[in-house]
């Protein structure tokens, strides 16, 4: 009987004693920010310099001084342009790429020295600048037919 009681005060205490720990965890202080920029873009300040909006710079400045910056704005972008992407390669300038590509692998097959990849290249490239020729002429008598 003595044991039975020993073994259930132990087990009470020692119950909490777990419930002492874990309150002590649940009531200790947050943890440190892991990621200190985490702040800044919840509150979406920048730590930067506070003038680097545009906007902000024009809205207090002068009307003079305020057209000028724009002024300057244009000039600066409007030599790049509005795309500032090279523009891609031309239909003519597709099919002259693909016909060099034709040759080349038709020459190594009449020396034979063609392998078999470069073989199935050689069909989808044949291919290919059979549907480009076709898009050119069809390009080409659309053009003359709707010119004035």
């Amino acid at each position: 009987m003595k044991k039975v009681v020993v073994i259930s005060l132990l087990a009470l205490l020692s119950a909490h004693a777990v419930r002492v720990a874990r309150a002590d965890q649940t009531n200790a202080p947050a943890p440190e920010d892991r990621n200190p920029k985490l702040g800044i873009l919840r509150t979406n300040q920048l730590t930067g310099d506070a003038s680097t909006n545009q906007w902000e710079q024009l809205r207090d400045l002068t009307p003079e001084q305020r057209r000028e910056k724009i002024q300057e704005f244009k000039a600066r972008h409007a030599a790049a342009g509005t795309n500032s992407a090279a523009p891609g390669p031309t239909q003519q300038e597709r099919i002259k790429r693909v016909k060099a590509l034709t040759e080349e692998l038709r020459a190594k097959k009449a020396a034979g020295t063609i392998t078999p990849v470069q073989q199935r290249q050689l069909t989808r490239l044949e291919t290919i600048l059979k549907r480009l020729e076709e898009q050119n002429s069809k390009t080409l008598s659309n053009s003359s037919t709707n010119s004035p």
